[in-house]
């Protein structure tokens, strides 16, 4: 599954990133940093271009978090506001593995709101 993370790490590439360990030696940690230039000075087609030959297997996310038609709510629910990874959708599949829907963080929030309603 391409997933909206795998598409974003397309357009940051590591040659912005700033690495700064954090601690004494030896670094057990270290904060990262995504150095932006300014929008005006970003040119997607080159990153376009440069990632057209890429297979898609280099891209995806080989082994998504997926859920049931048969998941308990609060499965769902832990997945979506865990922390890592940070999971916005989650495939919804038969158990055959086959695609059967998709659950949102917004379907999530409307349905909280529906019930108040």
């Amino acid at each position: 599954m391409v997933t909206e993370s795998d598409l974003v790490d397309l357009f940051e590439p590591e040659e912005e990133t700033l690495w700064i360990p954090i601690g004494l030696p030896p670094f057990v940690d270290t904060l990262t940093y995504q150095v932006k230039p300014p929008w005006a000075d970003l040119d997607l087609g080159i990153d376009l271009v440069r990632n057209a030959d890429r297979p898609i297997s280099e891209v995806m996310t080989a082994d998504p978090a997926t859920v049931t038609p048969d998941t308990d709510v609060d499965e769902v629910l832990d997945l979506l506001s865990g922390g890592e990874p940070d999971i916005n959708r989650l495939p919804v599949v038969d158990d055959d593995g086959s695609l059967v829907g998709l659950i949102a963080r917004q379907d999530v929030i409307r349905a909280f709101r529906d019930r108040r309603i």
